[in-house]
């Protein structure tokens, strides 16, 4: 018979975004109901609030902390380096000192984090999408790497990979061969997978943030009173924030723009809005929203809430319209089973981010997806028009949907427990 894991690790999270604090939270859940006798500990960009958002886990700080990094315009320039001096300087540390410490599989480092990891019995990814181009994907390589050297049991969990270009997807063929197991949450994720040519074991699955129980406290049943949530018919918006690497300063105009003509839509048809950011950035670029366009729009900051809790505010909805997969995964999985309007990026091809239109394929609701960049106003007028005319019927139709999806979320645990007992046998 195996043996359980007495020591669970983990990775890849940070408690400023939405996304991962949902994955963090009902890997915990399921972690503690099936290995209650594990030890958890999980790596945090910020231990300090990720001790205050979950309870019963040891936290350590990540070893490869990477919040702290200046964006420029171009990665790959001497202005990068220079703004970027200080992280360069200790991430290479870190890195160094790691590839001394699995050449010789040395049990102890300098760091916290990387010491409680190499120490472990299962780890668990919990990186939603950022293994992709689009991050520090050749840190996350070598931390898989690492982990190969101990024989370390490491999945990752119910997320999104890819994809990757040039370069990236070399390494990539190279890097996620480290790993024990992919859960994938989305079929894109299973293609680019086969067409990578990785050949490790791969699980098709659905987002674990869907089997999050809807949670209903003092901290949220507050925020659902302060702003008449059960008391009207309030609309969830949610402006991302402008990357300067990705969306031309043109074509964030015409979003933004476009997202001001239709808020006055909405209240011009008695809809109240209510912005509802899933992390900082989002934030900061709704206040500089109002700010340039002179309004003042009620605003919740989801970020500072579990998911659960987040659900129990999301669920007191009419719609939610969003171009962040977090409030349109929580809204939609929760009691209330919201229906969503998503704007996601330009798809074409393989398209920079998938996950978006892949979880609306899930629940049948991809004619409620539009690309936002370039926003086409007519299109997103209709498809809120046709969400206020069939809103209670798409309602239903979710929650039908949810039933199936949420006992397979639930079963993500027991394929790491099947995964984990076939590699310590």
């Amino acid at each position: 018979m195996s043996k359980d894991p007495k020591n669970i690790f983990l990775m890849h999270y940070s408690p400023l975004n939405t996304g991962s604090v949902a994955m963090a939270e009902s890997a915990i859940i399921s972690l503690k109901n099936k290995y209650p006798k594990a030890k958890i500990t999980i790596e945090s960009d910020y231990p300090e609030l990720t001790e205050k958002m979950f309870t019963g886990v040891s936290v350590v700080k990540r070893a490869f902390f990477i919040a702290d990094i200046i964006i420029t315009k171009k990665i790959f320039s001497f202005g990068f380096i220079i703004r970027n001096i200080k992280f360069i300087i200790r991430i290479l540390r870190v890195f160094l000192i790691g590839t001394m410490v699995g050449i010789f599989k040395i049990k102890r480092t300098p760091f916290e984090g990387l010491t409680v990891m190499i120490n472990s019995d299962l780890i668990l990814s919990l990186a939603g999408d950022s293994i992709s181009q689009y991050y520090s994907y050749t840190l996350r390589f070598f931390e898989f790497w690492l982990i190969n050297r101990y024989k370390i049991p490491n999945i990752l969990y119910a997320q999104s990979v890819g994809p990757f270009y040039g370069l990236g997807r070399v390494q990539a063929r190279i890097g996620l061969k480290f790993v024990t197991a992919i859960i994938a949450r989305d079929q894109k994720t299973m293609e680019l997978m086969k067409e990578y040519g990785i050949d490790i074991p791969k699980y098709k699955s659905v987002d674990s943030a869907i089997m999050l129980p809807t949670i209903k406290n003092n901290k949220n049943e507050g925020t659902i009173r302060k702003y008449f949530l059960n008391r009207r018919k309030a609309i969830g918006v949610v402006i991302q924030m402008n990357k300067a690497i990705e969306y031309s300063d043109n074509d964030y105009l015409q979003y933004v723009k476009g997202i001001r003509r239709l808020i006055g839509y909405l209240v011009d048809n008695k809809f109240d809005v209510i912005f509802i950011p899933t992390i900082k950035a989002d934030y900061d670029a709704m206040v500089k929203f109002m700010q340039d366009f002179n309004i003042k729009i009620p605003m919740i900051k989801l970020f500072n809430f579990k998911a659960s809790e987040a659900k129990g505010i999301l669920e007191n909805f009419y719609f939610i319209i969003s171009s962040r997969m977090h409030p349109i995964i929580l809204s939609s999985s929760s009691d209330g089973c919201v229906p969503v309007i998503g704007l996601g990026k330009e798809l074409i091809g393989l398209g920079k981010e998938f996950k978006l239109i892949e979880y609306l394929k899930l629940i049948d609701h991809s004619d409620y997806f539009m690309n936002f960049l370039p926003l086409n106003e007519d299109i997103l007028f209709g498809k809120v028009k046709e969400m206020i005319e069939k809103r209670d019927e798409i309602h239903k139709k979710i929650h039908k949907k949810m039933i199936k999806l949420k006992k397979i979320s639930g079963n993500n645990i027991n394929i790491v427990a099947d995964i984990y007992s076939r590699y310590v046998e």
